[in-house]
C-alpha cells in the first residue's frame, strides 16, 4: 500500500508543545489540507484495560478524534469497512507519539449545525483476532513468533523486548523454542496471549510510539512522564488527554 497525507492539523498544548495530527490514506496523491477546527477535547488517547484485570498480557491503546464540521470535506469518506485505509499519527514537537489505523465503521456525527464529528483509531492489534494460526508445523522462538504476529498487522510502532528473564542456560527467555502445532486451531491474538502469559510479560505502550515486552514485575516502571499532561499508568491503565492551549481555568 501507498499512503498519501490526506489531512492535518497542528496546535499548542497547556504546556508549549506543538501537537500535530495527521491522517493518511491509501492511494491518496492529492494536495493534503489542514482541518478546519477541531473539537473542545480534540485527541484524547488511552488504553483499554481501565477497572480490567490487573495482569492482562495485551494492553492496546485507542485514539478519539474530535472534528468540527465546517463542510470542509465530505466526512462520511471515513465511514469504511477498510481497517487499513486511513493511518493517524499524533506528533509532539515534530517526533511521533503514537501510529494507528482508523477503527472500521467508527465515524459518528451529531445532527446539528457546526457538529463535532468523532473518529476513533486504533493500534489493530486486535485484528489478530481475527487471523487464524495457520503457520505450518515448525519450530520457533517466542520472539520469532512474537515478531510474524505484529508484522502481519502492520503495527505502525516500535516494539521493544525489555525482558530480563533468563532460561537455564543464561540465555533470553524469549530465545525458547516450541513446535507451532501447540498452536492449533487458535487465532493469532489468542497465541500472542498465550506467549506473554507463559513467560510471565506483558506488551503496552509506553510513549513515544514504543509499544514495550517486559517482565510484568517491573510493571510499575513504566509510564513515564512526557509532558505537562502526563500519560500515566493509573490502576494499570492510563489515559493521555491533549487539549489545546486555550482551554485552560483560572480559579
Amino acid at each position: 500500500m501507498s499512503y498519501g497525507l490526506y489531512l492535518y492539523k497542528e496546535f499548542p498544548s497547556k504546556s508549549g508543545k506543538i501537537i500535530r495530527l495527521e491522517i493518511f490514506q491509501d492511494s491518496f496523491t492529492g494536495e493534503a489540507l489542514e482541518i478546519d477546527e477541531l473539537s473542545a477535547t480534540p485527541l484524547v488517547l488511552e488504553t483499554d484495560n481501565a477497572n480490567g484485570e490487573l495482569y492482562t498480557p495485551i494492553i492496546k491503546t485507542n485514539l478519539m478524534i474530535g472534528i468540527v464540521n465546517t463542510n470542509q470535506i465530505d466526512y462520511s469518506i471515513f465511514f469504511t469497512p477498510d481497517a487499513t485505509k486511513f493511518k493517524i499519527y499524533i506528533k509532539i514537537d515534530g517526533v511521533t507519539e503514537w501510529g494507528g489505523y482508523l477503527t472500521p465503521d467508527s465515524y459518528s456525527e451529531a445532527e446539528m449545525y457546526r457538529s463535532e464529528i468523532s473518529l476513533y483509531a486504533r493500534d489493530n492489534i486486535g485484528m489478530l483476532a481475527t487471523m487464524p494460526f495457520t503457520t505450518s508445523f515448525s519450530i520457533r522462538s517466542i520472539q520469532n513468533l512474537l515478531g510474524d504476529a505484529f508484522n502481519m498487522i502492520g503495527l505502525l510502532n516500535t516494539l521493544e523486548y525489555r525482558v530480563k528473564k533468563l532460561d537455564n542456560e543464561e540465555d533470553s527467555i524469549l530465545s525458547g523454542v516450541m513446535t507451532t502445532k501447540s498452536f492449533a486451531g487458535k487465532n493469532w491474538y489468542e497465541v500472542v496471549e498465550s506467549l506473554l502469559r507463559g513467560i510471565g510479560c506483558q506488551m503496552r505502550f509506553v510513549g513515544g510510539a514504543k509499544y514495550a515486552i517486559f517482565d510484568i514485575a517491573d510493571l510499575a516502571g513504566y509510564g513515564d512522564t512526557l509532558t505537562a499532561q502526563p500519560f500515566l499508568f493509573i490502576g494499570k491503565s492510563g489515559i493521555k488527554e491533549i487539549l489545546p492551549a486555550w482551554r485552560t481555568i483560572n480559579v
